[in-house]
């Protein structure tokens, strides 16, 4: 029982502090894209179809900047919403079936992470309405917690095991001159006044 209670509690530190990581390291993401598109808008000329080619370039060079860190790990996702609720721009990996988060939930320039299925996202308002999310699966993650729980239970029932067969075995000592005493007294019952019971130090 104390076991299984250790293992548990160990997974689930675990599980959180992956979802923690993970939501600390989309935030910065979110933060690093909306520098970067700020920078590029200041900077934009042309009309409507050239700010959004733009776009798109940035989000395609920020995905390939993120992939190249996470070393061969789920690629963060990008996506823009217009503050009419059109698509902007997104990045070429965004999940096709993603809508956009409700600004009534959030608060205004500040980043909000949440879990959406098998993946976690974080998002921002802008002051001028538009909406920058940035999202990754969290297969990897959770095939690791996987084997992480695989390797407690394993852990856990060796240690029960190894548990069982010393305390057995402690218990044998320990009984062991019960037993002989019993056995003594049984041989003097049938009449064998010979037999003399010892106690160890007397």
């Amino acid at each position: 029982m104390v076991v299984g209670g250790f293992c548990t509690a160990a997974w689930r530190y675990e599980s959180a502090a992956v979802v923690q990581r993970v939501q600390a390291d989309l935030r910065g993401k979110v933060a690093l894209v909306m520098r970067a598109m700020s920078g590029a808008r200041s900077g934009a000329v042309g009309g409507p179809r050239q700010r959004v080619e733009m776009m798109e370039r940035l989000f395609e060079e920020l995905e390939e900047s993120f992939r190249a860190e996470e070393e061969g790990d789920a690629t963060p996702y990008m996506i823009s919403w217009r503050p009419d609720g059109s698509v902007a721009a997104r990045s070429p990996g965004t999940p096709q079936d993603i809508e956009r988060p409700d600004l009534a939930t959030t608060r205004e320039m500040v980043t909000t992470a949440h879990a959406r299925g098998d993946f976690q996202e974080a998002f921002n308002f802008t002051p001028g309405g538009d909406c920058i999310l940035v999202g990754r699966s969290m297969a990897p993650q959770h095939a690791a917690l996987r084997a992480y729980a695989w390797q407690m239970t394993l852990t856990g029932t060796v240690v029960l095991l190894i548990g069982l067969g010393v305390g057995g075995w402690v218990t044998g000592r320990a009984l062991r001159p019960i037993s002989e005493i019993a056995a003594t007294a049984r041989r003097i019952a049938r009449g064998d006044l010979e037999e003399r019971i010892t106690t160890r130090g007397g």
